[in-house]
């Protein structure tokens, strides 16, 4: 977040709904009849059942949450679709990995050869681009990566299965409406200034479809040591038991950072943006991080502004998660009044401010902080009093 950026102000009379946290997120986590929505605290401070163990966090079999937009039950991602299918029956749509075949749309632009070309160093299996609104002369590469005209010309000759959008902030509705026609299961946008009416189109076209948005704005995802899509730092990458997904990418970059010099890696990274609108939120990754035997804590990097902090805090509550979960708060220093970088970054009355989402984590039984130094010191701590392998 920089005080100094200017943020998109809106039309005169333009209005943005806000999303309602509570109803959302409870009836997408199935809340439990009877349920305390305070869990019990353990004596030395953490919530009772909430230990880096390798089981998998219950969760409800029903509901939003645990039925999100991605993969098959049982399936692998896009296998058995044809170009252009609809899915109904979906979960959710990050389960990647090294073998998984990814499309580059707008390859053919200066910044996208330049990222195409360091994220197949670091190992993501890059299959096909297509160009940005150039003509394609039959068998036109980038660096040996075949491009095409179009998503479903490529899907249909390489199989592509994920597509990360390397296109301008005007182009990605029309990018987005492309993959999801072309069957691809995953899409990545790491545009920033997408207009709100056009994020509101591709969040609704990817839901009706099945198929998990990852943007906008966002720095990508990756699973290190296997793929990475987008522009994560290296340096900061290292495989290890920590999920992490933050709405800010270099808050995120610094602290997996400091992290990963000390021995503590990710399982996997998801940067979810900071956009009003997005494809997919903090709520919607607990599931994801809860079924995966190599997470054994998460890490929210959030900031003042929006409810998405709240939401998880909800979430937490609700859906039986059973890990340790640390969260980072950024803007404790922000002046009231001043306008931030992220188009999310909104508060209103007592809504999205530091002290509301700080008491709903804590009550949700978060370990919360305002400072890089304390979180990466208490995140270490518990890692060595729980004795965690990969130190």
């Amino acid at each position: 977040m920089h005080a100094g950026r200017q943020q998109y102000q809106g039309a005169a009379g333009e209005c943005v709904r806000r999303d309602h946290a509570p109803g959302r997120v409870l009836a997408a986590a199935g809340a439990r009849a009877g349920a305390d929505p305070c869990p019990a605290r353990h004596p030395r401070g953490r919530p009772a059942g909430r230990q880096w163990s390798g089981r998998r966090a219950r969760h409800p079999e029903r509901g939003a949450l645990a039925g999100l937009p991605g993969r098959r039950p049982g399936g692998r991602l896009g296998a058995g679709r044809q170009v252009g299918a609809r899915r109904t029956s979906v979960k959710h749509g990050l389960e990647i990995d090294g073998s998984t075949p990814v499309l580059v749309q707008g390859i053919t632009g200066r910044a996208a050869r330049l990222h195409t070309g360091l994220m197949r160093r670091y190992g993501t299996h890059i299959v096909a681009g297509t160009s940005a609104g150039k003509s394609v002369q039959a068998g036109a590469d980038v660096d040996g990566v075949p491009v095409f005209t179009d998503c479903k010309a490529a899907v249909l000759a390489t199989g592509a299965r994920a597509s990360i959008a390397m296109v301008p902030p005007l182009a990605v509705l029309g990018a987005v409406r492309e993959a999801i026609d072309a069957g691809i299961g995953l899409i990545v946008t790491i545009a920033e200034g997408v207009p709100v009416h056009d994020a509101m189109k591709v969040k609704r076209m990817a839901d009706e479809a099945g198929v998990r948005w990852v943007g906008a704005s966002t720095p990508g995802l990756c699973v290190p040591g296997q793929i990475k899509l987008g522009f994560l730092p290296d340096v900061a990458l290292k495989p290890g038991p920590l999920g992490v997904m933050s709405k800010s990418g270099t808050l995120s970059y610094e602290v997996c950072y400091r992290l990963a010099r000390r021995g503590i890696g990710q399982s996997a990274w998801i940067g979810v943006g900071g956009d009003l609108v997005k494809g997919t939120r903090f709520a919607d990754l607990l599931p994801f991080f809860g079924e995966r035997d190599d997470t054994r804590a998460v890490l929210a990097v959030g900031e003042i502004g929006g409810t998405e902090e709240e939401e998880l805090a909800l979430a937490l509550q609700h859906s039986g998660f059973g890990k340790p979960v640390f969260v980072l708060l950024a803007g404790a220093q922000a002046k009231e009044g001043v306008t931030m970088g992220h188009a999310g970054a909104l508060v209103h009355g007592d809504t999205g401010t530091l002290q509301s989402k700080r008491a709903a984590l804590l009550k949700a039984g978060a370990r919360v902080h305002t400072n890089i130094e304390a979180l990466v010191a208490d995140v270490c701590t518990a890692a060595m009093d729980l004795e965690i392998p990969s130190l």
